[in-house]
């Protein structure tokens, strides 16, 4: 909820929602396409988000459609998870 408040913050013309994992494919089957941010990549959203990013419990982040992007190394923290979700925002637009 607090990497929510953040995004929403940082982009207020985007729609931010919060789910629980157990509701993942209850939301994106109304909103398809969209981004994920989780800590686990479930089928359901890889079959039916645009793009997800991962983040480990170890502070790894993956990006989804990223060819080699395991980690953001060059930046820690909450500033490694806000450029995964760039990366990621931005595979949607290609």
């Amino acid at each position: 909820e607090a990497l929510a408040g953040v995004l929403a913050a940082r982009s207020p013309g985007d729609q931010v929602t919060v789910a629980e994992p157990s509701q993942i494919d209850v939301v994106l089957r109304r909103r398809r396409g969209a981004l994920v941010i989780c800590t686990e990549v479930p089928p359901g959203v890889s079959e039916l988000a645009g793009a997800w990013v991962r983040l480990g419990a170890d502070g790894g982040v993956a990006v989804s459609n990223i060819a080699d992007v395991q980690a953001m190394a060059r930046r820690d923290g909450l500033d490694a998870v806000l450029d995964a979700i760039d990366a990621a925002g931005e595979s949607l637009h290609d």
